[in-house]
């Protein structure tokens, strides 16, 4: 039960039985515990007698950086997810020949609530498919300004490797991918970033915020995991609730001269 602890010790290999190891250390989340592999299992068990949900044990101690990507053409992804895909493990996917239209909601409709709250096509077939999937787009895609909701509400999206250049909008892009733990690369042009983390509630660690930006409206509001605020670049004017409910941010960013707008940044 030592709830203030955010950090479990690594464990040396020697260790031979981790049985209610972390019991009620509520703050510790998965990145944050290694364990000898052999332990793996036990710790996943332990987890559900906690406030820590089993399958982010599985996919954190597993994710690494190295993993190779299996390439696969967008016509053909939700085939490749729904028949050959793993329902266990991440998979490390590569999405090729993809088009700009099926990577963001078109907002300019934002009456229609239906709009408001779904992804993009390519977010939708990733969340149908209920596999958990580190993903890989494109350095560039034609003509591709917005990923505006690309990936509202995908749950088992785990991490992106980077933003393709040449987007400008990210609003709402990641909102409630609660097991999106790793952010992307965000390239130099975009400029709104309001609710682009929003209730990315497993988020460790945010993004380099690229000078340019201006608008970080609720960008990480209630991203409950994550420890330190991201450095803001001048030219960032509204942080409205950017940081609203971040409780485990323990010193807050300089903001610049720029900035305009800072009511309920810091709130809870």
């Amino acid at each position: 039960n030592c709830i203030s602890i955010i950090k479990a010790p690594e464990l040396p290999e020697s260790v031979v039985n981790t049985t209610e190891c972390f019991i009620g250390c509520e703050n510790v989340t998965a990145e944050r515990i290694t364990v000898p592999a052999s332990e793996l299992d036990a710790v996943q068990i332990t987890a559900s007698e906690t406030d820590a949900d089993p399958v982010w044990f599985t996919s954190t101690l597993n994710i690494t950086s190295s993993q190779p990507y299996t390439k696969v053409p967008f016509a053909k992804l939700q085939d490749y997810l729904h028949n050959t895909a793993s329902a266990e493990a991440i998979n490390y996917i590569e999405v090729t020949d993809i088009e700009a239209a099926v990577l963001f909601i078109d907002d300019e409709n934002w009456e229609n609530l239906e709009n408001f709250e779904k992804p993009s096509l390519l977010g939708k077939i990733l969340k149908q498919s209920g596999k958990e999937v580190a993903l890989k787009l494109p350095k560039t895609v034609e003509n591709l300004y917005s990923m505006h909701n690309c990936f509202w509400g995908c749950s088992t999206l785990v991490s992106l490797e980077a933003i393709p250049e040449g987007v400008v909008d990210m609003s709402f892009c990641f909102e409630a991918c609660i097991s999106l733990i790793k952010s992307p690369v965000i390239p130099k042009g975009v400029t709104d970033m309001t609710c682009c983390f929003f209730d990315c509630k497993h988020l460790l660690k945010a993004p380099i915020i690229p000078q340019g930006v201006e608008d970080m409206s609720q960008c990480f509001f209630r991203c409950i995991n994550l420890m330190e605020a991201p450095a803001i670049p001048n030219g960032v004017e509204i942080m409205l609730g950017c940081f609203e409910n971040c409780v485990s941010i323990l010193k807050a960013p300089v903001l610049p001269e720029s900035v305009t707008n800072t009511f309920e940044c810091f709130k809870g």
